[in-house]
């Protein structure tokens, strides 16, 4: 075997990785968009799916500003 085999041969290999990683970069179609949104949210246990009945009963309002108390006196005592 001669030297000059293995850059040749490291050329040959690094090429072909590349060119298989390129044929997965492409466009994104809508469907496709779609169908990575649902399954992203079908793996997240965190999200919550909400049918319209169950829409019905929460009460949605705009944000506003409140005033919070930083301490509160309550009656009552602490039992050991």
């Amino acid at each position: 075997m001669s030297h000059s085999f293995r850059p040749t041969a490291l050329a040959l290999s690094m090429a072909l990785v590349l060119s298989l990683l390129g044929t997965g970069c492409g466009e994104k179609t809508e469907s496709d968009k779609s169908t990575t949104a649902q399954a992203e949210a079908a793996e997240d246990p965190s999200l919550v799916k909400v049918n319209p009945e169950m829409a019905k009963q929460f009460q949605v309002e705009r944000l506003k500003e409140q005033l919070l108390e930083t301490q509160r006196d309550l009656p009552g005592r602490i039992e050991a």
